[in-house]
């Protein structure tokens, strides 16, 4: 659940004292008139001066909780978004179980594909193998908030700010890009721009521009529906996006999606962008131009080793016994025949030959 801003706070604490009082005078005036007694003068004066006290003590209590108007100044408004932001994707993390027991380790190099920008316009007009490999080679794991501050410094090294992340289906982009977001809320100074983990699914770039529909999405999900702040921070460039999963766009979509964040995205503005790699290789192949002034870099799939050993520390249910199974009794058990008959009849799952 996201944290609303203050001045809405306070107007939500108004209307619900208010609400409140009106409750308890409905629910006197009902239990007055359900009465079959018949009220002389002074239980009815006595009767009208409880509702007259109790519209008295409303306006009071709320006098406690004065409007605050709207903030106009995109510094405090983008301050009030972080807290949101990183109070949702807190709640997240836990929801997904991230945390515990630890990170499941995920590692990432500069991709061998044709579809990242001239190094020259990557690192500010200069070619350096050697920061081009400390920028873009790295590995996280261990603990959760650790590793994502070590996430953000790492992006914090591109000099514009911008990256592309791709991956193979279940490789860790969507949790690299949360984790990022968390890293960069963390050191995040007061007033600087607001990373926001957007997911492109729900964008039609052919009938919908690339603000429009940020303002849209960002007045859902955290101003009731309100479009002008989310418009401010756009225009101010306070907001750092993060976008995550082109390839979940239709296909016919994906081309125009990278056109126009180029074109949307001033010079100053960040943006991440994550996608699967075939998919991103067919879009740039496709005609779509590259993402301008973005190095891209690539997950590699989490090794066996780590696989085990991270399923190994997890806190199973009782009952719930890991431990090797030979090639034998695994195809025993999954396909029902043994390995000598499997010479007789091709396997339907094709083991590799012992």
């Amino acid at each position: 659940m996201t944290r609303l801003p203050l001045h809405q706070r306070r107007r939500w604490v108004r209307l619900g004292l208010l609400v409140l009082c009106a409750l308890v005078s409905m629910a006197l005036g009902w239990v007055l008139l359900a009465s079959d007694q018949k009220l002389d003068i002074e239980q009815l004066v006595a009767w009208v001066g409880l509702f007259v006290s109790l519209a008295a003590l409303a306006v009071s209590l709320a006098q406690f909780f004065p409007p605050l108007p709207p903030p106009t100044d995109a510094a405090q408004l983008a301050d009030d978004l972080a807290v949101s932001v990183r109070e949702q994707w807190e709640e997240e993390v836990t929801a997904r179980n991230l945390r515990v027991p630890r990170v499941i380790p995920l590692s990432w190099s500069a991709t061998r594909r044709p579809v990242a920008a001239p190094p020259e316009e990557t690192h500010g007009g200069t070619v350096d193998a050697r920061v081009l490999r400390l920028s873009l080679n790295g590995r996280l794991e261990g603990d959760l908030d650790q590793a994502a501050r070590r996430l953000a410094q790492g992006y914090r090294r591109v000099p514009t700010g911008r990256l592309v992340v791709l991956g193979e289906p279940g490789s860790g982009k969507t949790v690299l890009a949360a984790m990022l977001n968390l890293g960069l809320l963390a050191e995040r100074e007061p007033g600087a721009p607001v990373p926001v983990l957007l997911t492109l699914s729900g964008w039609d770039p052919v009938s919908e521009s690339l603000r429009d529909w940020i303002e849209r999405t960002l007045g859902t999900a955290y101003y009731g529906g309100r479009i002008d702040i989310p418009r401010l921070l756009l225009r101010g460039q306070r907001l750092l996006l993060i976008l995550d999963g082109l390839d979940e766009m239709p296909e016919a979509s994906r081309r125009s999606a990278v056109r126009v964040i180029n074109e949307s995205c001033g010079e100053g503005a960040g943006v991440v962008l994550t996608c699967r790699s075939a998919e991103y290789q067919d879009v740039i192949e496709g005609g779509s131009p590259v993402l301008r002034r973005a190095p891209v870099v690539e997950v590699a799939p989490v090794s066996a080793a780590d696989a085990v050993a991270y399923l190994s520390d997890v806190s199973w249910p009782a009952g719930v016994v890991w431990e090797p199974v030979s090639y034998g009794s695994r195809c025993t058990r999954i396909c029902g025949r043994t390995p000598a008959a499997r010479w007789r009849r091709p396997c339907p799952l094709r083991w590799p030959s012992p």
